[in-house]
C-alpha cells in the first residue's frame, strides 16, 4: 500500500492547517454523501493545496483511493475495505466520528441496495407465481375446451350413426316398395290407380310448398311477413337454437336468401330471443323497424345492445329483466317505447330522443341504478309509473 502520510511538500504533516482539514472533510461529504462529482472539485482542490503548500498529486490520489474504498463498501461489506478507508481518512486527521459517518453512510447505501435487490427478487417471484397461475388457468381452460370438443365429436358421431341407420331403413323400405311394385305390375288397373295417387300426392306437396310461411337458416327462424302491404319480401326473425347453449354474441343479419328469394329482415319476433342465458351482446341491423313484445325478455347476461337507426317501435317488455344492461343508445328513429320495455334493467343514465312520442306504463320501472334521465320531446306522452320505484333521480325535459 502506498504511503499517504507525506501530504506536504516539506514532508511535514504538522503544516496542514485546521482550515484545510475542514475543507477536505466538507469535500469528502459532498462527494460521498451528496453525490457531487470529484472531477468538478479537483480544480479547486489543486488551488487550495498549492496555496497551503501541500502536494496536490498525493492528496488527489489519496482522496481517489478513499472514494473507491467507500464505493466498494457501498456494494458489499468488507473489513479490509473499511480498514483501508479508515487509514486513508486518518491521513487527513479525520475525527473518529467523521470516519464512522462515512462508513455508516456506505453501510446505509449497501442496505438500500440490498433492500432494492430483495424487493426486485420478490417482484420477480410474484411475477413467476402469476405466470404459473395463468399457465394453470390456461391448462384448465384448454382441458375444458378439449372436453367440450370431445362431447361435440361424440354428438356428431351419434348423429352420423343415426343418419346411417335411417339410410339403411330407407333402403330397406325402398326394396320392399320395389317388390310391391313388381307384384302390382301384373295388375294394370292397380298400377294406374297408384300412378294417379302419386300424382295427387305430388300436387298436394307442391301446393303446400307454395303456402310455406316460415323457414330456418342457421340459428335463426324466419317468418315470412304478409301483413306489410308494401310489395317487399320481408321476414320476422327469432332464435331457433338451444337456448342453454346460445352464443355470447349474436349479430342479426340484414337479409336472408331462401329458395332463390332475397328477404329483408325487418322485425324481431315476439319472444324471438327471450331467456337466452349466455347472450351478452346483440347487434340489431339498420333494416329492423320493429322490436316486438318480449323480444329479449329475461336475457340475464345481456350487456351490450347495438341498435340500428331504422327502429320505429320497441314493444312491451322487449328488454324486461335484462339486469346487466347498464347503458343503451336509443336511435332517433324510435317513435314509441312499450310498457315495461326496459323495466328491471341496470341502466344508469338515459337520453330519450326527440323522435319518441309515447312511453308506455312502467317502461323504465325498477331501474334502481338509474340516476339521471332526459326526455328531449316535451310533448312526449308518458304513461303512469313509466319511471317508478327508483330513488334520487334527476328528470329533465329539453
Amino acid at each position: 500500500m502506498e504511503d499517504r502520510t507525506f501530504l506536504t511538500n516539506n514532508h511535514s504533516t504538522e503544516n496542514i492547517s485546521d482550515t484545510f482539514r475542514e475543507y477536505i472533510e466538507l469535500l469528502v461529504e459532498e462527494v460521498v454523501i451528496n453525490g457531487e462529482s470529484f472531477e468538478v472539485q479537483k480544480k479547486r482542490l489543486r488551488k487550495y493545496s498549492e496555496a497551503a503548500g501541500l502536494n496536490y498529486e498525493t492528496i488527489e490520489s489519496t482522496l481517489s483511493d478513499l472514494f473507491d474504498a467507500i464505493k466498494e463498501l457501498e456494494e458489499h461489506e468488507s473489513k479490509s475495505a473499511e480498514r483501508f478507508a479508515r487509514n486513508l481518512a486518518q491521513n487527513f486527521f479525520f475525527s473518529e466520528t467523521e470516519v464512522d459517518k462515512l462508513v455508516d453512510y456506505a453501510a446505509a447505501v449497501r442496505g438500500q441496495k440490498e433492500a432494492a435487490r430483495k424487493a426486485q427478487e420478490e417482484k420477480e417471484r410474484q411475477a413467476r407465481e402469476e405466470a404459473k397461475r395463468k399457465a394453470r388457468e390456461e391448462a384448465e381452460r384448454r382441458a375444458r375446451e378439449k372436453a367440450k370438443m370431445k362431447a361435440k365429436e361424440e354428438a356428431e358421431r351419434k348423429a352420423r350413426e343415426d343418419r346411417e341407420r335411417k339410410a339403411k331403413e330407407e333402403e330397406e323400405r325402398r326394396r320392399r316398395e320395389r317388390e310391391r311394385q313388381e307384384a302390382e305390375e301384373r295388375e294394370k288397373e292397380r298400377l294406374e290407380a297408384e300412378r294417379k295417387a302419386k300424382e295427387e300426392a305430388q300436387k298436394k306437396a307442391k301446393e303446400e310448398a307454395e303456402k310455406e310461411t316460415s323457414f330456418d337458416e342457421g340459428v335463426f327462424h324466419y317468418y315470412i311477413i304478409d301483413y306489410h302491404d308494401n310489395g317487399k319480401n320481408e321476414v320476422e326473425v327469432s332464435y331457433s337454437g338451444d337456448k342453454q347453449f346460445c352464443p355470447k354474441e349474436i349479430i342479426i343479419p340484414t337479409t336472408v336468401v331462401h329458395n332463390g328469394v332475397i328477404y329483408t329482415v325487418s322485425v324481431i319476433s315476439t319472444y324471438g330471443f327471450s331467456e337466452l342465458s349466455n347472450l351478452r351482446s346483440v347487434t340489431i341491423p339498420n333494416t329492423i323497424e320493429e322490436i316486438y313484445h318480449f323480444a329479449f325478455n329475461k336475457c340475464k347476461s345481456l350487456q351490450t345492445v347495438k341498435m340500428g337507426d331504422s327502429i320505429k317501435s320497441i314493444g312491451d317488455s322487449a328488454f324486461d329483466s335484462c339486469e346487466n344492461i347498464k347503458s343503451i343508445s336509443i336511435p332517433d328513429s324510435v317513435e314509441s317505447i312499450g310498457a315495461w320495455a326496459f323495466s328491471g334493467t341496470g341502466l344508469r343514465e338515459l337520453t330519450i330522443p326527440k323522435s319518441v312520442r309515447f312511453i308506455g306504463e312502467g317502461a323504465f320501472a325498477y331501474c334502481k341504478k338509474l340516476r339521471h334521465y332526459k326526455v328531449e320531446n316535451p310533448n312526449c306522452k308518458i304513461e303512469q309509473q313509466a319511471f317508478a320505484n327508483w330513488n334520487f333521480f334527476e328528470r329533465l325535459f329539453v
